[in-house]
């Protein structure tokens, strides 16, 4: 059990790895604020499409910080 799916994993390659290792283990996975629940074919589903969106809002998320950093130091701003 998870607060949320960005929280567990890195990458959705890895997001999936990992409920694969559960499921054979005959682990069920549960993450409390999206109400997945992997005993189901759907909360299956929705894991997957929300381990893209994790994946994705995590790389967006490093690009938006670069960007501000970037701009702080342009204005002389101490970064670091």
């Amino acid at each position: 059990m998870v607060w949320k799916l960005d929280r567990l994993g890195r990458s959705t390659v890895q997001l999936l790895m990992l409920l694969d290792d559960l499921r054979s283990r005959s682990v069920e996975f549960q993450a409390i604020t999206q109400g997945i629940d992997t005993t189901t074919a759907m909360g299956r589903m929705v894991y997957g499409q929300l381990a893209v969106f994790a994946e994705f809002e995590r790389e967006q998320n490093s690009v938006r910080t670069k960007a501000g950093m970037a701009s702080a130091r342009k204005r002389g701003k101490h970064i670091g």
